[in-house]
């Protein structure tokens, strides 16, 4: 599974990247990005409340 993060809706709000540090960071232009090629299984649930918890729905997981 890779998680994305859809550019159009992301408001870098950051919830993603407090659930799930290993997996979204906040990159040099501002923006959040999805940084596992693949998102590996023990924090596979944690990506799902990420998604859950995205304040635009801007997250995917895509298998």
């Amino acid at each position: 599974m890779r998680a994305t993060v859809n550019q159009e809706f992301c408001e870098s709000a950051g919830v993603c990247r407090g659930l799930v540090p290993d997996v979204f960071v906040l990159a040099g232009d501002g923006t959040t990005q999805a940084v596992a090629a693949d998102v590996p299984l023990e924090l596979e649930e944690d990506v799902t409340l990420a998604i859950d918890s995205c304040p635009r729905l801007a997250i995917s997981l895509l298998s």
